[in-house]
């Protein structure tokens, strides 16, 4: 993006932090589908560019743009597990190439509240100066064309600026910035919520390394930053970045009304050991194979 923005499902299982069991005459109850979840993909696709996948929900198309080897990859998990071999990360690109896709809804803030969830990890990179950025974009369509800063309806979420901290940019100044740790999982979650008079919105940003922590219990902790500004919309979402070199990785990207359900919406996209606890208790007691499934319908990717 332009130096004037940056200057600053398929096979998920439940992790057992949020799992709650019942064993009565050798059946097993697992909690119910996440309804709250307003759009979502957990990226499960082949390995390549994420151009042209459709998989999640909530969403209008496929993943568009940033085609080739030098755009947004669907890559390794960022959770290393055995027992679920199709969870997946996006690399994003260094090389300005955004990816966007549409949303099935256009969203407002300010009466309304939204809760944006992921998992974040960045190993050293170096930046090309004020232009290094990576991250995901919540945008107009109609008044913020992808990759553009022209106006401050745009929310993007990752690693703003050149400092090489987790934060948000929201109406081109920054927002949160924490100075995390190289090469570490950070589950982090984004509050969108009434500001302090009718047309305004509180956007605050929550992380943890902690995967396993529940939504209520992250959106409870500090925040590491927020800002009350002038509402604003959104109908579609832009994943691009400009850096020169290192890693950067997301994964298990999901909104919803709650924090609870975008949450554990990203833990059961990125994985870790206590699923496989899930599938041995699902074989131990008869449960069917799909009743371990957080979702009661799937969409191959989302």
């Amino acid at each position: 993006m332009p130096a004037a923005r940056r200057c600053l499902s398929e096979q998920a299982f439940v992790p057992m932090s949020t799992a709650v069991f019942a064993v009565v005459a050798g059946s097993m109850t697992l909690p119910a589908a996440d309804a709250g979840i307003l759009f979502a993909d957990s990226f499960r696709y082949a390995n390549g560019n994420l151009s042209g996948n459709a998989g999640g929900s909530g969403w209008t198309g496929a993943w568009a743009g940033g085609a080739g080897a030098s755009g947004n990859l669907v890559s390794a998990p960022l959770v290393a597990n055995p027992g679920d071999a199709t969870a997946r990360s996006i690399q994003i690109s260094k090389n300005v190439s955004a990816t966007t896709r549409s949303l099935s809804t256009t969203y407002a803030s300010g009466a309304n509240s939204y809760y944006v969830s992921f998992v974040f990890n960045a190993s050293p990179y170096s930046s090309p100066g004020q232009n290094a950025y990576a991250g995901v974009s919540l945008y107009l369509s109609s008044d913020l064309p992808p990759v553009s800063t022209t106006s401050g309806n745009s929310l993007f979420l990752g690693m703003p600026g050149s400092s090489g901290q987790l934060g948000f940019d929201w109406q081109n100044r920054g927002g949160a910035l924490l100075a995390a740790a190289s090469a570490t999982n950070y589950l982090v979650l984004v509050a969108i919520t009434p500001g302090t008079t009718a047309s305004n919105t509180w956007v605050k940003l929550f992380a943890t390394t902690d995967l396993k922590m529940t939504g209520s219990a992250l959106a409870a902790t500090t925040a590491v930053g927020a800002m009350d500004d002038t509402s604003f919309s959104f109908d579609s979402v832009e994943i691009a970045g400009e850096y020169n070199s290192g890693t950067i990785n997301f994964a298990g990207l999901a909104m919803a009304d709650n924090p609870d359900d975008a949450v554990t919406f990203t833990q059961n996209a990125v994985p870790g050991p206590g699923a496989m606890l899930v599938l041995a208790l699902a074989a131990r007691f008869g449960a069917a194979p799909g009743s371990a499934r957080r979702r009661a319908s799937t969409i191959a990717g989302g």
